[in-house]
Order: structure tokens, then sequence, then C-alpha cells
């Protein structure tokens, strides 16, 4: 009996225990209500489930949502693809702040792809204060983690020297690598790296391999890098209709640059008829989208009344505003100053924007700045300078420049007198497209 009232109690206190939650169940896939419910209920993995559901229904604002709740219940892919949506704005209002918070979480848990949009935030300044250090740091994470979107940012910061130390040499290397790996956007600045020889040495047939990766994958950039090399014959054979045919299809494609370069075939008629025409009308579809060599182009063409009735004025405004938005524009604003169409004729003045010219990479500022030297035009005489101004763009596959520098050798000024280097220089000129060097 003393047993029995011993049990008594204990079955009471049983009877009387408050039932404890139920843990909530994974819903099926496909079922939109039940993982809509588990979601609400706490259940991360039905979220993301849901998430799925609404992205095949092609209604990503509420797949944003599901990420966004799977983010509050701590999962860090939730948090990566929530923040991202809310990082690119799209189908969703951009809430930079928001974003910032739950990339932060992401990467935090080692999510390489939420740190690589956290350091576009750094990088900007979006959500947060600007921080190029971190930026760089969070790319160099996702980058050493085979992220390549993240080594292809990385190597802008080397390129800039933005976060980290100048080194134009990594900078190439990890954009090379970028394009080999899937990252087509960066294979034009790495072909333009090895074709320019921008901290590494100068491999047009490396150059060139990018620029073909890049094209293949409809990069215009690319296209457009790889008409360049057709057109010299700089790595790949002498081909001008092929380059030509490149440049307008990367023109067509809204590459700025190659509208300016499809005009100057028609100018040359270089794998076209010469149609100055044409021409003109290439300059000015680049120069009315702001391409600063297609109105300098377009300035000579006033120069010379080339496809367009001459016009000193339009041409000088074009010229020189060319040159004030990039250096590399600068070699016609040049000549109008020597030629005395900017005030009273100032040979040194010109010699100036030459030289700023070339040091930006535009081989016709070489050449001028060269012609200079060799007349003592705003310069000392330098016969010396002229011909290592001229060996340079030879080697950058200048036809013109090899054929000058041909005759520097046939003359023996600032360079050794020899009939063989000269005649080698010619053959090499021809190669890269100078027609007068190919005769006998």
């Amino acid at each position: 009996m003393r047993r029995l009232l011993l049990v008594v109690p204990l079955l009471l206190g049983c009877a009387t225990a408050p039932p404890r939650p139920k843990k909530p169940v994974a819903c099926r896939a496909g079922d939109a209500a039940g993982c809509t419910s588990a979601c609400a209920a706490g259940h991360v993995a039905s979220c993301m489930t849901l998430a799925t559901i609404h992205v095949a229904a092609g209604d990503r604002p509420h797949a944003i949502g599901a990420w966004e709740q799977a983010c509050k219940l701590k999962d860090a892919q939730g948090c990566a693809l929530a923040g991202d949506a809310y990082a690119d704005g799209e189908d969703v209002a951009r809430d930079d702040a928001r974003a910032f918070a739950m990339l932060t979480t992401a990467c935090r848990a080692e999510n390489v792809a939420a740190c690589t949009t956290l350091a576009l935030l750094y990088d900007e300044g979006r959500g947060t204060a600007a921080d190029p250090t971190a930026a760089a740091n969070l790319w160099r994470y996702s980058c050493e983690k085979g992220d390549v979107e993240a080594c292809g940012n990385l190597a802008a910061c080397y390129a800039k020297g933005s976060g980290l130390a100048k080194d134009p040499k990594t900078a190439a290397t990890l954009l090379g690598w970028s394009c080999e790996n899937g990252a087509v956007s960066r294979c034009a600045s790495a072909g333009r790296r090895y074709r320019n020889g921008e901290g590494v040495e100068r491999a047009p047939a490396k150059a060139v391999g990018y620029y073909q990766i890049g094209c293949a994958a409809k990069d215009a950039a690319s296209c457009g890098g790889l008409a360049g090399h057709h057109r010299t014959g700089d790595g790949v054979p002498l081909d001008a209709k092929k380059a030509q045919q490149l440049f307008a299809e990367a023109c067509a494609a809204g590459h700025m640059a190659s509208c300016t370069d499809t005009g100057i075939g028609y100018a040359r008629g270089a794998g076209v008829p010469q149609d100055f025409s044409q021409a003109v009308t290439f300059f000015r579809k680049a120069c009315e989208a702001h391409d600063p060599r297609g109105c300098e182009k377009l300035a000579l063409a006033y120069v010379a009344g080339k496809g367009v009735p001459q016009d000193a004025k339009t041409a000088r405004a074009l010229a020189k505003w060319a040159c004030d938005t990039a250096a590399d524009a600068c070699d016609v604003h040049g000549r109008l100053i020597a030629a005395g169409e900017e005030g009273p004729a100032d040979p040194a003045r010109a010699a100036t924007v030459y030289a700023k010219a070339c040091e930006a990479g535009e081989g016709g500022g070489c050449l001028d700045l060269a012609e200079a030297y060799l007349g003592g035009a705003g310069v000392p005489q330098d016969d010396g300078k002229a011909a290592s101004l001229y060996a340079r763009e030879c080697d950058r596959a200048s036809g013109e420049a090899c054929a000058a520098l041909a005759q520097l050798h046939v003359e023996g000024r600032g360079v050794a007198l020899d009939p063989a280097k000269a005649a080698a220089l010619r053959k090499k000129a021809c190669s890269h497209g100078h027609a007068a060097s190919c005769g006998p």
C-alpha cells in the first residue's frame, strides 16, 4: 500500500508537466505552402528550399525574402545570397547597409563569394567607410580560395597600388590567370599588358592568346585587341581585312575604341576600299560616345578636310578636349600647336605634348617626338634620342617606326651606319604593314 501511495504523486506530476514544443519539420521540395510554414517556424533548410522554389518560378523578390529569413536564422549561404541581392539592387531596392551586414556575417563564416562582394563594398565605400586595404585583403583571401572574380579585382589593386604595394607584374599574372579560368572580361586587360610590356616582358603571341580567349567568348574589347595585332602583324600574320572585320564587329557590339579603329581602316584603305566619309562616320560615332581617340581622329579629318569640310576651329576644340581627357589622345593637339593653329607656333610646347602622348603609349606621339629630336624642333637636336624612340616603337610593331629607323642606319644618324641592318628593318617594316618598305 505504501508503494502505491508513492507512485501516485509521481503520476500526478507527470500529468501536469507542460508539453515539449515540436521541432519544425523540413518541407518537401516543390511544396511552397509547406516550405513557407516551415521557414516561418524557423527551419533554415526549408527557407532555402522555398527560395529555390521562388527562383524557379521567376519570383526573385520572394526568393530574396526567403534568403534573408535564412540569414536571420544564421545560415551563411542565405546571408551571402540576400546580401548580394541588396548590394546589386536587382529585383529589390538597393540597400548597402543591409548588404554590408549580411555579407559580413557570411564572410566571417568563410563564404568566399560573400567575401568577394564585401570587398567591393569596402572598395567603393558602400554601407561602410571606404577601406582599400580591407578590400584588397578580402580579394586576396577569395583569390587564394580560387575565386576568379576576386583575382581579377586583386589584379586591379596591384595595378593601381590600391590597398597594397603597386606590383604590375603580379597584376599581369593575375589577369592572365583570370582570363584563362573563365573571367573573359579580364582577357583584354591581360592582352594589353603583354602587348605593351606593362610589368612583364613584351610578349605579342601571349597577348594574342588572351585576346583570342576573350574574343571567342564575344568580349568586344578582346576582339578589338586581337584586331590590332592583325592590323600590324604583331604576333600573328598581317591581315588587314581580318583586322577591319574584327574592329567593325567589336564596334557594333559597343566597343567605341574599335569604332575609332574601324574609321582608321577606312581612312587608310586598310582591308577595305579607302572611304573618308565612312571614316568620319565611325570617328564621329566614337567621339559622340566620348572616346578620346575618336575625337582626336575626327579633329584630324577637320584639319585635312577629308570626309568633312575643313574647319580649323572645330578641329582645335576636338583635339584639345581629346588631349585633356586622355594623354594617349594628344598627338593631333601637339601637331596643331606646332603648326600655329593654337596661337603662335610653339615647337617646345608641341614637343611637351608629344612626350605626354608617347609616355601614355600613343605611338604617333613617339614618332612626332622622334621627328622633333631629328630636326631640333622645340627640343635640342639629338639623333640618338630619335633613334631610341623609333627603336621602341618598331619593337611595338610600328611599320612606320621600323622604316624610319632603317633610314637612320642608312645615314648613320644616331646609330651605326649599317646597310644590312637597314635592309632587315625595312623587311620588318613591311611585315608590320608599311607598304612603302615592301618594294625591292
